[in-house]
């Protein structure tokens, strides 16, 4: 893996995540639950923030990485150019074909 700007905000991005789940373990005498609130939603600002820069700064910069891509191919948020096989068909589609589907034939067995 290369070091680059859009893989070094998608480390900062998982290094946010115990902060982000952390703030919330501080003791009330340390800091009350609005200010909590407050830290954690500047945390999750500043990290959807960053997806969005590093999402745009891989494509623009041609940088695109299979690790950038894995924490935001959602689809989501600008991601439309990662596609993965399962986007092609809707869940229910791939539900629907899978229960139709003729079971596999054992091995040395040829098929009717």
């Amino acid at each position: 893996m290369r070091f680059n700007v859009p893989n070094a905000l998608t480390w900062l991005r998982i290094v946010m995540i115990p902060l982000f789940v952390g703030v919330y373990y501080f003791p009330p005498t340390w800091l009350a639950l609005p200010q909590q609130n407050l830290i954690a939603t500047v945390l999750f600002t500043v990290a959807a923030l960053t997806d969005l820069l590093d999402g745009y700064l891989a494509r623009k910069l041609n940088q695109v990485s299979a690790f950038g891509a894995f924490p935001c191919g959602t689809g989501i948020a600008g991601d439309e150019d990662v596609r993965r096989p399962s986007d092609e068909q809707p869940v229910a589609g791939r539900i629907r074909s899978r229960a139709h589907a003729s079971p596999p034939t054992p091995a040395g067995v040829k098929a009717s």
